[in-house]
């Protein structure tokens, strides 16, 4: 057999290794392709994914189904931070930060149930909270600031607790709550805000308002309608209207032990009828201590150094000269 038939020389042996080459060439790419994709796909939900595990990858409208702590603020967030989206989940701010641009809801949840938000701060946005129908759920020890509505927005949401949480210059109020019934508000302090500190409306029943401070305020708490609410045991000063106003839509509101001083309109101003006014201490407001233009129960009120009057209208008060307190 010829030589040149069995043994190929240097540009045959080239030929056949680029003819390798070549067949081999689209195999290489799609492992290396298949290979990023991987990456990409581990990173991406490393980064996104929020649970225990990773450490609190969340960013910008984020929705959190598992539970969550964050390890780094978020900021920048144009139309809103996360969104709690499964009932039972924890988010653990753990001291963080969520920031806004001045739009959407820092965080927002709706139709769940044992949620608890806490340890943290949330800043710049609409409504620093927003909870639509949400039920039995935990907010505590959380800072709002900065946002332009309600620094907590409670619309149809019942069973809930607020404990222990601050709210600084937010633009309309503090908690703003909307059909929402049953929920207690303790040891809150808020301030700095145009329109109430806590304000109940659409209907709100049977909400427990207790220990707060609310001062600077357009009121401290307003109660617009709604039966059974109580107000326990706050102090509600400087601010620019009432400490207390209960309309007259707002039945069987029970007003008891707050501290109400240095307010620009009354300390307590009620034009419900049978509201229960007992034990308050109001003085050095601008208008009366307490003030009731239909039939209300009071007992052992305190009031003194008002400027309409020293003392009470509608309720008797003990006087006191020392601003309503002994």
């Amino acid at each position: 057999m010829d030589a040149e038939m069995i043994s190929p020389g240097r540009g045959g042996f080239q030929a056949t290794r680029k003819g390798r080459r070549s067949r081999l060439d689209p195999l290489v790419w799609i492992a290396i392709g298949l290979t990023l994709a991987a990456l990409l796909v581990f990173a991406f939900t490393g980064l996104v994914s929020p649970s225990k595990a990773n450490g609190g990858g969340a960013y910008c409208g984020a929705y959190v189904t598992q539970d969550l702590t964050l390890q780094h603020d978020i900021y920048g967030c144009v139309d809103g931070g996360i969104i709690v989206a499964k009932s039972g989940v924890t988010v653990d701010l753990n001291g963080h930060t969520i920031t806004g641009l001045g739009e959407g809801d820092g965080i927002a949840a709706a139709g769940v149930t044992g949620v608890t938000i806490k340890n943290g701060s949330v800043t710049n946005f609409e409504a620093g909270l927003r909870l639509t129908g949400v039920q039995n759920s935990l907010v505590h020890d959380v800072r709002l600031s900065l946002n332009s509505d309600a620094s907590a927005w409670v619309e149809g949401s019942t069973g809930n607790k607020f404990l222990r949480n601050t709210m600084t210059e937010n633009g309309d109020g503090g908690f703003r709550l909307i059909g929402s019934s049953r929920n207690r508000i303790a040891g809150n302090t808020i301030s700095g805000a145009s329109d109430s500190g806590v304000g109940m409306e659409g209907l709100s029943s049977y909400n427990r308002l207790v220990r707060n401070k609310v001062t600077l305020a357009g009121e401290g708490v307003k109660v617009d309608d709604g039966t059974g609410n109580r107000v326990f045991r706050n102090t509600l000063s400087y601010n620019g209207g009432a400490g207390v106003e209960v309309a007259s839509e707002a039945h069987s509101t029970r007003i008891n032990e707050n501290q109400t001083h240095f307010n620009g309109a009354d300390g307590i101003f009620v034009e419900a009828f049978g509201a229960q006014i007992n034990r308050n201490h109001s003085g050095c407001n601008g208008g009366m201590g307490i003030k009731a233009t239909q039939l209300a129960v009071g007992n052992d009120n305190v009031a003194g150094g008002n400027g309409d009057n020293l003392g009470c209208d509608g309720v008797v008060c003990r006087l006191s000269l020392s601003c309503g307190t002994e």
